[in-house]
């Protein structure tokens, strides 16, 4: 694989916490061979998520995107294409939830948190998608990863606006692997459960003991064990595999 370069949104390692899911897809698509460039909202974390990699003898560099902005994201991806010369993945992981864990409820949020929200998560996977696309259509070839939720399909107390974005993400997986599969594009689509992340760490603790409680397996997922479907849906045993959305919840059978 050695030449290929992935672009994962999210990935940074915020400090004072653990990394996340994206830092966990970017370690093992560059375990795989692949150019990894950590994005985030801010340098700062983006920089330390790919110091890590480095430290390990990974190919790693940092990049800030604000996703929200879909004019950064068209500077910001044609700053990698000049430098790199092509992006073979994209993986969708920046996302930003508001009213976490049950703490707001719809009509206590503001317009503008719905909007702040709905740029992130939602909008954020658009615009990265929308520059990165044309490369790919040029090159006839590419990987397309969103990163959704379990709560795009099941519904969630409070939870509202994140669920109505990730559901979004589902239907636009589904639409735009129809779109661009003849040009030799795949897209795919991957949906956590309970995971643990530096969010599911401030949860109270009931509601993470109902989490656990309702998987079949009866605990939380690592973020390693997420990114594993990433690294399959990217690789060449899944060549004929595009247009899904892979639930890895541990058997999730509903909180409530």
């Amino acid at each position: 694989m050695t030449g290929t370069v992935a672009v994962i949104t999210g990935a940074g390692w915020w400090d004072n916490h653990p990394p996340g899911l994206g830092f966990a897809i970017a370690k093992q698509l560059a375990e795989d061979g692949h150019k990894v460039i950590v994005q985030d909202r801010e340098l700062a974390p983006a920089e330390r998520s790919a110091n890590s990699l480095r430290e390990l003898g990974f190919e790693a560099s940092a990049q800030a995107m604000d996703v929200a902005d879909a004019g950064h994201c068209t500077r910001q991806i044609e700053a990698l294409l000049a430098a790199h010369g092509r992006i073979d993945i994209l993986v969708n992981a920046a996302a930003l939830t508001l009213a976490r864990w049950g703490l707001r409820r719809f009509h206590e949020i503001t317009p503008d948190e719905c909007d702040q929200e709905i740029a992130v998560t939602l909008k954020g996977a658009l615009n990265a998608t929308r520059a990165v696309l044309p490369h790919m259509l040029e090159r006839g070839s590419g990987n397309i990863i969103m990163i959704s939720s379990i709560m795009a399909f099941e519904p969630s107390a409070r939870m509202t606006i994140y669920g109505i974005c990730k559901a979004a993400l589902v239907n636009f997986t589904a639409s735009l692997a129809a779109e661009v599969g003849p040009r030799g594009i795949r897209v795919n689509c991957v949906c956590p459960g309970s995971m643990k992340t530096r969010v599911t760490a401030s949860m109270p603790k009931p509601l993470m003991e109902a989490f656990v409680e309702s998987t079949a397996l009866g605990r939380m997922a690592d973020a390693a064990e997420v990114a594993n479907v990433v690294r399959f849906l990217v690789s060449d045993a899944a060549a004929y595999v595009t247009g899904q959305s892979i639930r890895v919840d541990g058997g999730k059978a509903g909180i409530f």
